[in-house]
């Protein structure tokens, strides 16, 4: 394939991809709050805190669609997402935010 070629597929399935990620949280979100067995009460806090990082996680990875590219002994990172309009500071940190809430 073409570089072209995957930058248009990578434009095209990544927002197909985020909204599934985004409908399935909320749907997840949804059984938390509505459903009210004992087995869920008790795990209630853990799965809305893996939620909610998912979802900060889904939302910094759509705005700045890093690519990584490594060298001898460092790693760049080029941001093509939304955030490149906002610029490289804003991608940094939205970027650092990614990685906090995967940690």
């Amino acid at each position: 394939m073409k570089e072209v070629d995957i930058l248009a597929f990578i434009n095209v399935a990544y927002p197909i991809f985020a909204i599934t990620v985004l409908f399935s949280q909320a749907l997840l979100l949804l059984l938390i709050f509505k459903n009210q067995t004992k087995l869920l009460r008790t795990m209630r806090i853990y799965l809305l805190n893996i939620c909610a990082a998912q979802i900060v996680t889904i939302i910094s990875g759509f705005l700045t669609q890093c690519r990584m590219i490594p060298n001898h002994s460092t790693v760049a990172f080029v941001c093509t997402g939304v955030c490149t309009r906002l610029g490289r500071n804003t991608c940094f940190l939205i970027h650092l935010l990614r990685d906090v809430s995967l940690g």
